[in-house]
């Protein structure tokens, strides 16, 4: 299909269908033009930029779920010294990191334990 059948298509949905309901007459006048100028479809259409800031707002909300995971993490340290029970030292790391907990542990002076170390030497030797 070239440029011109391109165009005619589009145009041709407009009007009354899915397609425009969705899109909208300026969205598919701006993709015939950058069709003809050999730009990006999507450029400066107005779903993209929607698309965009629903993007943002999804990568902030995962941002603040992520801070609020970790302070659980760090409160859940806090709360036993560093001395952390087995069962729940697995779920803290399920839910951040091995070596989050470690890390942590270490910033806030708690003693890491025997298989902490050993997980710290392993990760450097597969390096």
């Amino acid at each position: 299909m070239d440029k011109k059948q391109e165009i005619e298509v589009l145009q041709s949905l407009k009007g009354d269908t899915y397609f425009a309901q969705f899109f909208g007459g300026l969205d598919i006048d701006l993709m015939c033009e950058n069709i003809k100028n050999d730009f990006p479809i999507e450029l400066n259409c107005a779903f993209y930029q929607k698309a965009e800031l629903f993007k943002k707002q999804v990568d902030q909300e995962k941002a603040k779920a992520k801070e609020r995971m970790e302070n659980f993490v760090r409160g859940s340290i806090d709360d036993f010294e560093g001395d952390i029970p087995m069962a729940i030292y697995d779920r803290l790391v399920d839910a951040t990191s091995q070596l989050f907990v470690i890390c942590y542990k270490r910033e806030q002076g708690y003693k890491l334990t025997e298989g902490e170390i050993d997980w710290l030497v392993n990760e450097v030797i597969k390096k």
